[in-house]
């Protein structure tokens, strides 16, 4: 099955990581800026960390180029320097090592994918940078991009 553009917006966040706030709505062309906080994802969790306008750029960022990798050390990172409370940051921890993204995820963009589709996003020219991570999901092997979308809380491909 191939990744259509739908999932492809939907499972990346797009509305997140187009310029760092937005929200992911049913329709994706139908997102709204004001209207959402990026800290509400993930149930709010996050709202217990402190985080920087810097900060929040890069998660912005590592969510845009599929960087789960380096976003889960940025908030282990930022969890050993902040003192929240024990049943936030136990809440948080379970909560990255529940979400730990398939080994697929860290090889899917080459370097030039991830230059390419950052330079896009910054033009706000998402649908291209879209078009990017579809044609590399549709790349992959069927167990590992089923693995990839049931990681993004989609069905697995059935053919």
């Amino acid at each position: 099955m191939a990744v259509n553009r739908f999932v492809l917006c939907a499972l990346l966040g797009l509305g997140f990581v187009a310029s760092g706030a937005g929200e992911m709505a049913q329709d994706p062309e139908a997102m709204s800026e004001e209207e959402f906080d990026p800290l509400d994802s993930h149930a709010g969790i996050f709202k217990a960390l402190d985080w920087t306008p810097a900060e929040l750029r890069r998660i912005s960022d590592y969510h845009a180029l599929a960087e789960y990798q380096k976003l889960i050390e940025l908030v282990k990172e930022k969890l050993a320097t902040s003192d929240i409370d024990v049943v936030s940051e136990i809440t948080i921890r379970k909560f990255l090592t529940r979400m730990r993204p398939p080994a697929a995820l860290r090889t899917l963009l080459s370097k030039k994918d991830k230059h390419k589709m950052k330079s896009l996003h910054q033009r706000g020219q998402i649908g291209e940078a879209m078009s990017i991570m579809r044609a590399r999901l549709n790349q992959l092997p069927k167990k590992d991009r089923s693995r990839v979308l049931q990681y993004f809380g989609y069905p697995a491909d059935q053919e």
